[in-house]
């Protein structure tokens, strides 16, 4: 492997450990279920400025 490619494994295992404190930490404040509630709130908003809505299916959508 390429050096790049080792270093980028070593950061996404760093990244991964991490997040195992991370979320270690905030368990002992915050339920479970409304911690994964918050994270997958977080990345929604994060990601929603790259999706673009589906035009004609929006309906449906709504109505689920």
């Amino acid at each position: 492997m390429k050096p790049s490619d080792i270093l980028l494994s070593l950061f996404v295992m760093f990244l991964w450990g991490t997040n195992f404190v991370a979320v270690k930490t905030a368990v002992e404040v915050v339920p479970p279920l409304m911690l994964m509630g918050m994270r997958f709130a977080l990345v929604a908003a994060l990601l929603l400025p790259f999706v673009r809505p589906p035009t004609g299916y929006m309906r449906p959508i709504l109505l689920l």
